[in-house]
């Protein structure tokens, strides 16, 4: 942890492990697990015992995260949101000519990683690490699109998502640092070293079906940029921001810009909640960006190159 981050950047843990009933599950052909918690149904072709349970467990703790972030907690009884989880890519692939419609072309296009559509995630087991980062990833994407009446602007609904990307286990119950994310830092600060980052402007109006075609390199500046920023209103400036970021999360979810996401409204969107010129705001962004990179390497701590 830095020592700009606070202790409110580390959420206490979810309680774990969950209670799940568990049925047979038959999906591209094959028999798999429907695994039913509080919360979710996780339909997995998976064939590990444990792998199931510790996944379980990871989803009902991120649902706990998103709640606390979201400032939004669903009404009791609300149906259970599915989740996909293949052993393979093949598998994976295969789902997703069948049912992601129109918009198979483009998730195919994904090399490691998985998506939400509509309400629901699909993924593919990556090692368990990575899959239950990826799993936190889209789970926030998926609480998102369930519970929120309005849309956030993806650059920001990709940042918070990667924030839950860094899960540990203590005694089998999963565990969040919001601040933590050693490969999105390491790509950032990759982004800083080559002068590659994305100018503010134009990231707050992206998405990421507009960036699966770039070089690896840029796609991994978006993201670590996108979460960079999240981080930025969370925490930087001694938690200056987080209130505007509250104030959007809670608006957004309420209805508020309900008509939709539009590229060009999400400038005035952000300068109004932060009280600031776009270009005052990408300054202290800026200065928070290199910060962390130079923070983390300073004070010896490990960073991935994966």
């Amino acid at each position: 942890m830095l020592p700009l981050a606070g202790c409110a950047a580390k959420p206490p843990p979810a309680n774990g492990p969950v209670r799940l009933s568990i049925e047979p599950w038959t999906g591209s052909n094959r028999i798999g697990q429907r695994i039913h918690t509080t919360h979710y149904t996780i339909n997995t072709m998976v064939p590990d015992d444990e792998f199931n349970q510790r996944l379980a467990n990871v989803m009902e703790g991120a649902w706990e995260q998103y709640r606390r972030m979201s400032g939004v907690t669903p009404p009791p009884g609300a149906r259970a949101m599915d989740c996909y989880m293949f052993k393979t890519r093949t598998q994976w692939a295969q789902f997703t000519r069948k049912y992601a419609g129109d918009d198979a072309d483009i998730y195919l296009k994904i090399n490691r990683g998985g998506y939400t559509l509509a309400d629901w995630f699909v993924a593919y087991y990556l090692g368990d690490q990575q899959t239950f980062s990826i799993a936190a990833h889209e789970g926030w994407h998926q609480y998102v699109a369930r519970n929120f009446k309005g849309r956030l602007p993806p650059f920001l609904e990709e940042g918070i998502a990667c924030m839950f990307e860094s899960v540990s286990t203590v005694d089998s119950t999963p565990q969040w640092n919001w601040s933590s994310n050693p490969r999105r830092l390491s790509k950032l600060k990759q982004a800083v070293d080559r002068n590659g980052l994305w100018p503010l402007d134009q990231l707050m109006q992206m998405h990421a079906g507009l960036i699966v075609e770039e070089r690896p390199e840029r796609i991994e500046a978006f993201y670590a940029q996108n979460w960079a920023f999240a981080r930025f209103l969370w925490e930087g400036e001694n938690g200056r921001f987080r209130p505007a970021l509250q104030r959007i999360l809670q608006n957004v979810a309420s209805g508020q810009g309900r008509a939709g996401w539009q590229p060009e409204a999400v400038r005035p969107m952000i300068e109004n909640y932060l009280h600031a010129p776009l270009d005052e705001i990408e300054r202290r962004y800026l200065q928070f960006v290199h910060q962390i990179t130079a923070a983390e390497v300073s004070s010896g701590a490990a960073i991935s190159p994966n």
